[in-house]
């Protein structure tokens, strides 16, 4: 079953406990927070819906340069929860990329990465609550066709550690996979039938494989650029995907 991402920015927000009753109203069992919100971690606890929970970005430096912040921010944000919160990824960074605008981050994402980790591992806890990060598509070099992707060469030297270290830890990479943007971007060779699951039939054909909407499309393309680094298999779980309604 798919999630919804829960996001907090904005005003006039229904307390946490409404959210999470509203998850449940809807039989939505998948959730991503942002950050550790307190009053939505103890919202959740006994609803039995699987959590993905962020990092705040201002907390990587501290978590990624000290072992002991990263043991505290486990356990008070992952430990003191579980496992009434059912908690499944933690994320260390949200779209961050190395050459663009959140760049002071990119060089503490794997070693706050590792550091979360071992905290969690110390607890046992490490095959059912998996660390990672989530990337945007603007870290592809090219994604069309999808058997033709690859990650931009000015963005390796920070990926291909991430993703040799989720090999070594047996855990996905989380990617962000916006069908809107790509339309919007180039409405002209994108229909939008295509962008919006709306196709009947085959549009783009990539050799054997028929793509019948884009985010399969997209999807593919980053399961592509991984595999073309040569590193190793790691799954992709889609931490966010979605259009405007507005």
């Amino acid at each position: 079953g798919s999630g919804v991402c829960y996001g907090m920015m904005g005003d006039n927000l229904p307390p946490a406990n409404e959210v999470v009753s509203l998850y449940k109203s809807n039989d939505i069992m998948r959730m991503r927070i942002y950050n550790p919100d307190q009053a939505a971690l103890q919202a959740l606890g006994i609803s039995g819906i699987e959590l993905i929970l962020g990092v705040l970005h201002q907390d990587l430096q501290g978590l990624a340069t000290n072992a002991s912040t990263a043991q505290q921010w486990v356990q008070s944000n992952v430990l003191n929860f579980w496992p009434s919160v059912k908690i499944k990824h933690v994320v260390v960074g949200n779209e961050i990329n190395p050459v663009g605008s959140s760049s002071e981050f990119a060089q503490y994402v794997l070693p706050a990465i590792q550091n979360i980790y071992q905290a969690i591992r110390a607890q046992g806890l490490q095959d059912l609550i998996k660390v990672t990060t989530a990337i945007d598509m603007t870290l592809l070099g090219n994604s069309y066709p999808p058997s033709q992707s690859y990650f931009r060469t000015d963005v390796r030297s920070y990926l291909d550690p991430i993703i040799g270290y989720l090999v070594y830890a047996n855990a996905p990479l989380l990617a962000n996979v916006l069908p809107y943007f790509s339309y919007s971007d180039n409405p002209i060779d994108i229909s939008l039938s295509y962008a919006l699951f709306n196709s009947t039939n085959v549009v783009v054909w990539d050799g054997q494989y028929g793509y019948q909407n884009l985010f399969d499309a997209m999807l593919d393309a980053v399961h592509v650029a991984i595999d073309n680094t040569g590193i190793g298999y790691v799954e992709v779980v889609v931490s966010e995907w979605g259009w405007p309604n507005s």
